[in-house]
């Protein structure tokens, strides 16, 4: 529960400093914890979406059955992407990246 806890804390400060670049900075805590979660689990689908790219159909198919069920096993998420997903890491942060661009570009673009 720990690894769950300390991603969650990481996507969400991930994303609180996307809003913040995209010029969100003074919005209320109050009016930032209705929108957090969102984008919390849309970063999560993406990432999830970057790692299925990267793997075969059977690989596709297994990582998605680490997810079912109630508790997801973090160190099995964790073994499998250290063993299937070359660099992981650097693919989950490249894909906030590129969340927080596009996060960026459409707010420029509704001002």
């Amino acid at each position: 529960m720990a690894d769950a806890t300390r991603q969650f804390e990481f996507l969400t400060t991930s994303i609180h400093s996307m809003m913040d670049e995209a010029g969100f900075a003074e919005m209320s805590e109050e009016t930032r914890n209705q929108f957090v979660p969102q984008f919390v689990a849309e970063a999560e689908r993406r990432i999830g979406l970057a790692f299925t790219a990267v793997l075969d159909e059977s690989g596709a198919q297994a990582f998605a059955d680490l997810f079912a069920g109630e508790n997801v096993d973090q160190e099995a998420v964790q073994a499998f992407l250290a063993q299937h997903v070359p660099q992981y890491q650097d693919l989950a942060n490249k894909t906030l990246t590129d969340f927080a661009a596009e996060f960026k570009t459409a707010v420029a673009e509704m001002q």
